[in-house]
């Protein structure tokens, strides 16, 4: 299985065909928000069932006492949790406890972990050959997370430890990797938060058209450099593929001063697109094997 690569002249600024065909979150970005109503029930259910996690059994005193729910209000709720097949009733003295129907709510995160187990051979025998330190970047809640990097097996890296350290989705390698080969409809919600963002990284996606101009760019190319004046150290990132979906990204960490872009590119682009190649065989071959 190679990674696929998708047509360029399908990246879009989003339109109405992409946004209707949205139907789900997408790695930590979510769709449009519900209405206010629809709000206070999925929470409150949602505080239940951490209630309910925290220990085997737990009654309903106790469920009052740390959700502040009305009892009444709790009674209905876990009527609708039980119906649903996420909570039972022990008995009237014990409360209630989870089923392993909950189990279900956690899949995605651990597919996540799944990718992660997945790329840490791949990479250290990069490492290995090649001395420099690679980075694997995951969408988390509007930036890009650093899941596992083999900064401890470079020699060449003088970066601190990197991992679960964050970067922003629109000035990184990483980011912009993910941008450019994500779905159309997943580009479409990505760039809607980030457009609707204060923070001062995030304002390139209120110009739709030349960001859109610089991801077709990178999807053409095959990989996205970090922009210029972020700081020393720069990024070459190629995306994971599974189906057309971003499993994630893995970027080659280096500085200016040792190699040029064009000599990083020269060098390396082909054994990381290689590398993320087999992440995504292994990845197969783990979900296969459940």
């Amino acid at each position: 299985m190679r990674p696929s690569v998708c047509r360029p002249d399908s990246l879009t600024a989003g339109g109405d065909s992409a946004e209707e065909s949205w139907q789900f979150p997408y790695y930590g970005i979510m769709p449009t928000p519900p209405a206010p109503g629809e709000i206070g029930p999925i929470s409150r259910a949602l505080a239940i069932l951490e209630a309910l996690n925290r220990r085997p059994t737990t009654s309903l005193h106790l469920l009052h006492a740390e959700t502040g729910l009305p009892k009444a209000t709790l009674v209905r709720l876990l009527q609708a949790l039980r119906a649903a097949g996420y909570a039972e009733q022990v008995s009237s003295t014990l409360g209630y406890r989870v089923t392993g129907r909950v189990a279900r709510l956690a899949a995605g995160f651990r597919f996540r972990d799944q990718v992660v187990d997945a790329a840490i051979l791949p990479m250290q025998r990069f490492t290995q050959v090649h001395r420099w330190p690679l980075y694997l970047g995951m969408l988390e809640g509007g930036v890009i997370q650093v899941r596992h990097s083999t900064i401890g097996d470079s020699p060449l890296s003088t970066e601190p430890a990197a991992t679960y350290r964050s970067f922003p989705i629109l000035s990184s390698a990483l980011g912009r990797a993910h941008l450019a080969f994500c779905p159309d409809a997943e580009r479409v919600m990505i760039l809607r938060a980030l457009a609707a963002s204060r923070r001062r990284e995030n304002a390139p996606a209120r110009d739709s058209r030349q960001l859109l101009a610089a991801l077709r760019d990178i999807r053409r190319q095959g990989y996205a450099i970090t922009p210029p004046d972020r700081s020393k150290y720069t990024g070459l990132a190629v995306p994971i593929l599974r189906d057309g979906a971003v499993l994630a990204c893995l970027s080659l960490r280096f500085f200016q001063r040792a190699l040029s872009v064009d000599e990083t590119v020269d060098r390396y682009l082909g054994a990381l697109q290689h590398t993320a190649n087999d992440i995504a065989v292994a990845v197969e071959g783990r979900t296969a094997a459940r």
